[in-house]
């Protein structure tokens, strides 16, 4: 008998950065593997075309557009529990859950949701993926309501999972060692490089057109968060810049935020604005031409799980150097193009280099190639198999 399977995206898009990358990545492994085994019902908005191209193709794949209405006749409901209980002076509750509503209706026996989240509902077996318990390195990077909210919710998730999917082995260990979860719970599975968003468009020779002001330039695409670290890239290129050595960049991502604001107040103080262009969200095929045109990509990061930047640059062959934390130095393979991200005359080392020097840029793009063939194929498809399979 096959099982249905609710994997739960409902409000993931462009500006929620690598997540929003890895549900797509792992939709798209599940569709390019799939067995006919299972039956997916996707519970996402209706305008990201990513995500609809994939169920098209499935007809096995449904989607399940947000449900406005069902949540507020629920919501309705509950409500009228409250106020018959307050008009008799008796306690009677009527007490109805949308998540139960959305298993119930279409016989879901599992929930699948690719981050750090899952509903309140005992009626299926739930997985979750931990991408990171960064606030427990880095609790400086966090609000004080961040911190209180990941305190609070991060536990919950973890004990009402019946499996924890993390990425990587660094992630299991803390989450063993910090929350004291049952390492047999917890699931290792990292998606393989053939299915990155980034495969179809390489793969099929796709070019497109960019223009912009530079001639040639260095790209980071990462949101405005403190642990992406922006504000040493700046460091160093401000660096450079006072000895004459001017590199152009390429910012995507959302500087929105007061931390990004921050950024563009340093960029004005620099004095980088003919350096540096911001480039905002932009969309999939823009990112990619924007990747296919850069010299270079560079990824200063002060904390990953692992790297989507990293990964779609190797994909693609491109040049790239990156810091030397977690599990980046893995992923790249050589400590040639490695730096450390607190140290901003190493990062302009290893950024002059990859803007100026062609021999060098040429050695990081037979390395790309060399890790593109280790890392594009494993077994992540048997795992999450495997897991559905078991539960």
């Amino acid at each position: 008998m096959s099982k249905n399977i609710l994997f739960y995206i409902p409000t993931i898009d462009q500006g929620s950065g690598g997540i929003r990358q890895y549900s797509f990545n792992m939709l798209k492994m599940i569709s390019e593997n799939d067995t006919g085994e299972f039956n997916f019902f996707i519970y996402h908005k209706r305008n990201d075309k990513m995500f609809l191209e994939i169920i098209e193709k499935k007809a096995n794949f449904k989607l399940i557009p947000t449900h406005f209405i069902a949540k507020t006749l629920i919501k309705g409901y509950n409500l009228l529990g409250k106020v018959i209980s307050f008009l008799t002076f008796e306690k009677i509750i009527f007490k109805k859950e949308f998540y139960d509503f959305l298993i119930k209706k279409h016989e879901i026996q599992i929930v699948h949701c690719p981050y750090q989240f899952i509903p309140k509902t005992k009626k299926a077996k739930l997985i979750t993926t931990m991408h990171d318990v960064q606030e427990i390195h880095f609790p400086e990077f966090f609000s004080e309501d961040e911190l209180k909210n990941r305190a609070v919710n991060y536990p919950d998730y973890m004990e009402r999972a019946d499996t924890i999917i993390v990425s990587y082995n660094h992630i299991k260990e803390d989450l063993v060692n910090f929350f004291k979860i049952n390492p047999l719970k917890i699931k290792t599975l990292l998606i393989g490089l053939n299915d990155l968003w980034i495969a179809e468009y390489f793969n099929k020779g796709i070019k497109f057109d960019f223009k912009t002001d530079f001639e040639s330039y260095l790209l980071y695409p990462a949101n405005a968060w403190k642990h992406k670290n922006h504000i040493k890239l700046l460091e160093a290129i401000n660096f450079l810049k006072n000895q004459n050595k001017i590199i152009n960049f390429l910012f995507t991502g959302d500087f929105t935020s007061d931390h990004g604001l921050f950024l563009i107040n340093k960029i004005e103080e620099f004095e980088l604005q003919n350096q540096i262009i911001l480039k905002g969200i932009v969309s999939q095929d823009e990112l990619y031409s924007i990747y296919q045109n850069a010299t270079g990509v560079v990824v200063p990061t002060l904390y990953e799980a692992g790297s989507y930047p990293l990964y779609e640059s190797i994909y693609i062959e491109k040049p790239v150097v990156c810091s030397n934390v977690t599990s980046l130095p893995e992923t790249i393979g050589d400590n040639k193009f490695v730096f450390n991200p607190l140290d901003k005359i190493d990062i302009a080392d290893k950024v002059e280099k990859l803007y100026f020097d062609e021999d060098y840029r040429n050695v990081s793009r037979l390395n790309a190639i060399k890790m593109k063939n280790e890392l594009k194929s494993n077994n992540s498809i048997k795992t999450i198999y495997s897991v559905y399979r078991n539960l």
